[in-house]
């Protein structure tokens, strides 16, 4: 789930637990009034009173301009975007951090998660595709790029920390998943995983370089 969607919910714990054949409350008084449930009990009782309570909600989200949301919902939006987007507790647990000067091989970044996700999430041997890793990194909402420089394929604008380094270690030590080591996969050492990046320029950049030099050949 992308973060977007996450920010488009809220959530609320209903914790408490009541047993029907022991009423007790509003749910007591609806059984001796002959209601055949609390809600139509509340709805004899307050529907205008509701519906009063719900447009002073309303009137102050309107001058708010957003829902003003507990710290609770926040905890419960957290978690479910944690729990249904497999690379945010990896970047949350601090293996990898957003860095706009620093690219990675996607292959790289994917044999950390790898690491980490065979250490603290699952032992299978059965692991997130490069594919399904790629898609869930890049609907985290972060400043994360993904270009094909020099025919190899880059996460740009993040870097792994000493922990992501040690879990992309781990799978080069004891080879848990399939990574293939040709050009286009896993570095060739832990030190030259974190690589500098110099921003990789737009289409219209790159047209206007290309104006530039037929202009100065053109002027010779």
């Amino acid at each position: 789930m992308t973060k977007a969607i996450v920010n488009r919910l809220l959530i609320f714990n209903f914790n408490t637990v009541f047993d029907p054949g022991k009423p007790v409350g509003v749910a007591l008084e609806a059984q001796q009034e002959g209601f055949s449930s609390p809600s139509e009990y509340i709805l004899a009782h307050e529907r205008s009173g509701i519906l009063n309570w719900a447009i002073e909600g309303l009137k102050r989200a309107l001058a708010r301009g957003y829902y003003e949301m507990t710290q609770e919902i926040k905890d419960a939006l957290e978690e479910v975007h944690l729990e249904s987007n497999m690379t945010a507790s990896w970047f949350a647990e601090g293996y990898a951090v957003s860095d706009p000067d620093t690219k990675i091989r996607t292959m790289d970044a994917m044999a950390s998660f790898c690491g980490y996700y065979v250490t603290h999430v699952s032992n299978s041997l059965k692991t997130p595709t490069p594919r399904q890793f790629s898609k869930a990194l890049q609907s985290l909402g972060l400043k994360i790029k993904r270009h094909k420089i020099g025919g190899l394929v880059y996460f740009c604008g993040m870097r792994l920390t000493g922990e992501g380094l040690a879990m992309w270690q781990l799978i080069k030590d004891q080879a848990k998943i399939n990574l293939p080591e040709r050009a286009y996969g896993t570095s060739p050492s832990k030190e030259t995983v974190n690589r500098e990046w110099g921003k990789v320029a737009t289409s219209r950049e790159r047209r206007q370089r290309v104006v530039e030099r037929e202009h100065r050949a053109s002027s010779r």
